[in-house]
């Protein structure tokens, strides 16, 4: 229970991460749990912009912490304790802890704009506008235009996402013109998943694709072309997400590393899943019957949704 909790823990670690979206807080806590860095946790209870995490021990909570930043791109931010009384008889005086980690707010496919120092120590001034194509202990940035990968070790906390993951639209696919050699253009038939392999720079192929934004789809001609890294993974028809920079009016300040180039009008991110029918069927069927079985059967509390916070906001995984 929560007062035994109260009662029994040291120290509090925060892990916490500054970002507008809400996506990914029990994946966080699974990963976590599958890594086997909370088996000393007391409890873990959402809070505003991350979890805390409760332990009995002080030392249980620094082999959490130093495990923790092996996994994700994260800081010790700080530390501080405050006093909970004194044993007047054998004079010892007791403090509980808390640690605060932050963790990078840089989510997989953010579209950043890196500053000049940056595009010079990873793309040798090549690349400014790329997209974070994985998260883990590091951030693995692509420029889709040039199909050029880079990993960023260490600060973490100088860059901004331009755009996050809240902002992608659906794109149809219209026609895809491949501008290098590779193992062909998608078909309907391949599978999905080849786009998020281990080596993934190796299975990007680079291509103008023209695109329309879905909502104006058989309405006008608006069209784009955009040279995206996805050419393996498009055909005609496709939906494809990605960011539209033509209705947005971003201040001078933050394009101040374009360096006088402007902002391509699309930048597309990925592939749009399509569920298959016998899928979508299975998981309605799912819903109905856990839908009947909540209309006669009153929740546990096991069952019951934690209150996850209205700004509870965590980093978002590789696939």
């Amino acid at each position: 229970t929560k007062e035994t909790v109260d009662q029994q823990w040291n120290t509090i670690v925060q892990i916490r991460q500054r970002i507008q979206h809400k996506r990914t807080l029990l994946h966080l806590e699974q990963i976590l749990r599958e890594e086997k860095t909370t088996e000393l946790a007391l409890d873990i209870i959402p809070s505003k912009n991350g979890l805390d995490f409760y332990f009995a021990k002080r030392s249980d909570a620094n082999k959490f912490c130093d495990s923790f930043v092996h996994i994700l791109p994260a800081r010790r931010k700080k530390e501080s304790k405050s006093h909970v009384g004194t044993d007047t008889k054998s004079n010892i005086t007791r403090f509980k802890y808390t640690i605060v980690i932050e963790v990078s707010p840089i989510c997989k496919h953010d579209l950043v704009l890196l500053s000049n120092k940056l595009q010079n120590s990873l793309f040798g001034g090549r690349s400014n506008l790329v997209l974070c194509d994985q998260v883990t202990s590091s951030l693995k940035f692509i420029d889709p235009s040039t199909k050029d990968a880079a990993v960023l070790v260490k600060d973490f906390f100088d860059i901004q996402p331009l755009q996050t993951t809240r902002d992608l639209r659906e794109f149809i696919v219209l026609d895809v013109e491949l501008l290098e050699r590779g193992c062909g253009q998608a078909s309907h038939k391949q599978n999905d998943d080849s786009e998020n392999s281990a080596n993934k720079t190796d299975n990007y192929i680079l291509a103008e694709v023209e695109v329309a934004r879905a909502e104006d789809f058989g309405l006008n001609d608006n069209r784009f072309i955009a040279t995206s890294h996805l050419g393996r993974f498009l055909q005609s028809g496709d939906s494809v997400l990605g960011y539209d920079l033509t209705q947005n009016n971003f201040p001078d300040e933050l394009l101040a590393p374009l360096r006088g180039t402007e902002l391509p009008d699309v930048v597309l991110v990925k592939k749009k899943r399509v569920k298959s029918r016998k899928k979508e069927k299975k998981e309605n069927v799912g819903a109905n019957d856990k839908l009947s079985e909540n209309k006669t059967t009153p929740l546990s509390e096991h069952d019951k949704p934690r209150n996850l916070g209205g700004e509870t906001d965590m980093v978002d995984f590789p696939s």
